[in-house]
């Protein structure tokens, strides 16, 4: 009888373990969640949720759209493409308020922002900048190939991100306009982060 106990509790205790493993892998706190994974949207949403965890929103996904936001930053699913977008605020456009010469003058700056002897003189991370009209701001956007990228590496690049965009907010977004208008020359030298440190 007591036997037969230890067996019962032996073999209850196995399939909660069992259990247990297959929630941590799928949960992402394990190592072997990517094996789960099928598709590219299933690989991305695990990608956005290992992002979520990093900086404290917790098992987010990619809504019906393919998006998902927290706070300054986000990611976007481009299902053509295979590639999760990073994307971090840099300024606001107030395009809805303002005049016609003014949207002319927002939509102006993204192209100076982009432009190799312009906006290409400060430090992006590899990122380009887009105006975002329906959010209203400008964001500076990093793609990563669902396929190729993991968790570590778009953490990383989403913080150096995040550390570059607040250059820009603070400093160089300003500069890149007084430039634009004509008030101040382009740099003549790459400006970083290492050499204008604010």
């Amino acid at each position: 009888m007591a036997a037969a106990r230890d067996r019962r509790c032996s073999i209850v205790a196995l399939a909660l373990l069992a259990g247990f493993m297959v929630w941590f892998a799928v949960d992402g706190r394990g190592g072997a969640a990517d094996m789960t994974v099928t598709t590219d949207r299933e690989r991305a949403d695990a990608l956005v949720t290992a992002y979520a965890r990093h900086v404290g929103a917790g098992r987010r996904t990619l809504d019906a759209g393919g998006d998902v936001s927290f706070g300054s930053s986000g990611l976007h699913y481009d299902a053509a493409r295979a590639v999760l977008t990073g994307r971090v605020f840099v300024n606001g456009a107030s395009l809805r308020t303002a005049k016609p010469e003014g949207q002319a003058n927002y939509r102006r700056m993204v192209g100076a922002l982009n432009d190799p002897a312009i906006g290409g003189m400060f430090e992006r991370g590899g990122g380009v900048f887009v105006l975002d009209e329906a959010r209203e701001a400008y964001s500076l956007v990093v793609d990563f190939p669902v396929a190729t990228t993991d968790r570590a590496t778009l953490i990383a690049r989403m913080e150096t991100l995040q550390d570059i965009a607040a250059a820009w907010t603070t400093r160089w977004f300003f500069r890149v306009a007084k430039i634009m208008h004509g008030h101040e020359p382009a740099p003549t030298v790459p400006v970083t982060r290492a050499t204008d440190p604010g």
